[in-house]
C-alpha cells in the first residue's frame, strides 16, 4: 500500500503512489544484478544537477527529455517527477541566464501537464486542507501559475469525489486570482454545465 505521509518525509516524497522501496525494486534489474538503464540516466542526471554552468544546463535538458517521454512507467515517471520538482522549487528566484530561463519555461510546461500534475494531485485525496504537505502541495501547484489551470479545469471536470472537487476549486481560484482570469473566461464557451457551475463559482470566488 502507498506510504504517504510517513515520519520524516518531506512533501516531494509523498508525491508517488508506490513505497520507496516499490520503486527501488521495479528499478533493479534482478536476472543481471544491474541498475535499469532508466536508474542510469537518472543517477546521471543528479550528479550533472549537482553541478553549475553547462553540467546544470546539460542535466536539465536530459531531465526535461525524460519527463516528456510518454512511454514511461508511472514508477519511473514518479521518480523523474520528484527531481523536476526539486529543480523548481530550488529556481524560485529571479534569473539573469536567458538559457536557464528557457529551461525553466520548459520544465514549468512540463510539470503543469495533466499526468504529471495528476501524480502531484494523488496525495491529496487524503490530506486535510489545513494539514502542512497540503499546504507545501499547494504552494507548488500555484508557483505554476496560469500553465496548470488547463489542466486543473480538466481534472475537475472528469472528478468525481466531492472532497476532492473541492480541493481542486480552492487551486483554480488561488492561481485565477494571482493570474487573472483569462483561462476561466476562454473555458467558460467549452465546458459541460457541470464544469460552468464551478468555474462561474471560482470565478466568484477569485474576486473575494
Amino acid at each position: 500500500a502507498p506510504k504517504h505521509n510517513a515520519p520524516g518525509t518531506d512533501w516531494i516524497t509523498t508525491v508517488s503512489s508506490f513505497s520507496a522501496e516499490e520503486v527501488k525494486e521495479r528499478n533493479e534489474i534482478r536476472s543481471v544484478g544491474g541498475r535499469d538503464p532508466f536508474q542510469k540516466d537518472l543517477d546521471l542526471i543528479k550528479i550533472l544537477l549537482n553541478d553549475t554552468g553547462t553540467n546544470f544546463l546539460m542535466g536539465l535538458r536530459l531531465l526535461l527529455r525524460v519527463l516528456e517521454n510518454a512511454e514511461n512507467v508511472t514508477a519511473n515517471q514518479e521518480k523523474a517527477l520528484k527531481m523536476g520538482i526539486g529543480v523548481w522549487t530550488r529556481l524560485q528566484q529571479p534569473i539573469e541566464d536567458a538559457r536557464l530561463m528557457s529551461l525553466l519555461s520548459s520544465l514549468r510546461h512540463i510539470l503543469s501537464s495533466t499526468r504529471n500534475l495528476s501524480l502531484v494531485l494523488y496525495p491529496l485525496r487524503t490530506l486535510a486542507v489545513d494539514s502542512e504537505i497540503f499546504q507545501q502541495i499547494s504552494r507548488f501547484i500555484i508557483s505554476l501559475g496560469e500553465p496548470a489551470l488547463p489542466s486543473l479545469i480538466n481534472t475537475l471536470e472528469a472528478e468525481e469525489e466531492r472532497g476532492m472537487r473541492k480541493k481542486l476549486c480552492l487551486l483554480i481560484t488561488s492561481i485565477t486570482q494571482e493570474t487573472g482570469e483569462d483561462a476561466i473566461m476562454e473555458r467558460l464557451a467549452h465546458s459541460s454545465p457541470f464544469l460552468l457551475r464551478n468555474l462561474i463559482m471560482i470565478l466568484g470566488d477569485a474576486k473575494n
